[in-house]
């Protein structure tokens, strides 16, 4: 029988504990006994990973995007800009905020094509660098963000094949190293400045 794996209501670590001894072979009575299905297993995982996901985690987020191409290769820099500042957003999960929709931004700088190129001599290139603080994006995200933006450059620049030579960099700030309002946040300081603003808005 399938087990439904959505948790219906938060739960207790420990309670899980229980539910993992208690669905143990070496726990269950011969007249009770079952398999412990591979499905089961996961289940009972999935639902750990959810409870600490949803009452541990509040990620800081307020990243900075840099683009650098050479003169006309966009012909609308500031969509750019808006639409790379709401994918990063998007990718990072972060909530809809004023905190982070104003602090999230992106900036095209358009060189001189003289002022680039690879070893072959080639100007034809995009570099996206992403800045956030340390942490922010693990594995999956980090592969979901880099495609994101590299499709939005090739789309804004109206050239399918930039996607073959966007670079996209993403790095961290180092923790404390991020300067918000006049003040170098810590990772801490900026999940509390987060959900103070977010039982602002929800008072």
């Amino acid at each position: 029988m399938e087990v439904p794996c959505t948790p219906r209501s938060a739960i207790s670590v420990s309670a899980l504990s229980t539910i993992r001894r208690r669905t143990s072979p070496a726990k269950v009575s011969p007249s009770r006994r079952f398999p412990r299905t591979d499905s089961m297993l996961t289940c009972i995982d999935s639902m750990t990973l959810v409870i600490v996901t949803f009452s541990t985690r509040l990620e800081p987020a307020v990243p900075m995007i840099d683009v650098y191409a050479a003169t006309g290769t966009f012909p609308d820099t500031a969509q750019l800009a808006t639409d790379l500042a709401a994918a990063v957003m998007a990718v990072e999960g972060v909530p809809d905020i004023p905190m982070f929709r104003k602090n999230t931004a992106a900036f095209v700088h358009d060189l001189p094509a003289s002022a680039l190129a690879n070893v072959d001599g080639d100007s034809t290139y995009v570099r996206v660098q992403v800045l956030t603080n340390a942490g922010a994006l693990d594995r999956d995200k980090q592969l979901a963000l880099v495609r994101r933006l590299t499709d939005l450059v090739a789309d804004a620049a109206g050239d399918a094949t930039l996607s073959e030579r966007t670079w996209v960099l993403l790095t961290e700030a180092p923790e404390g190293g991020w300067g918000l309002w006049g003040h170098a946040h810590t990772n801490d300081e900026l999940v509390a400045a987060a959900r103070a603003e977010i039982a602002k808005l929800q008072a």
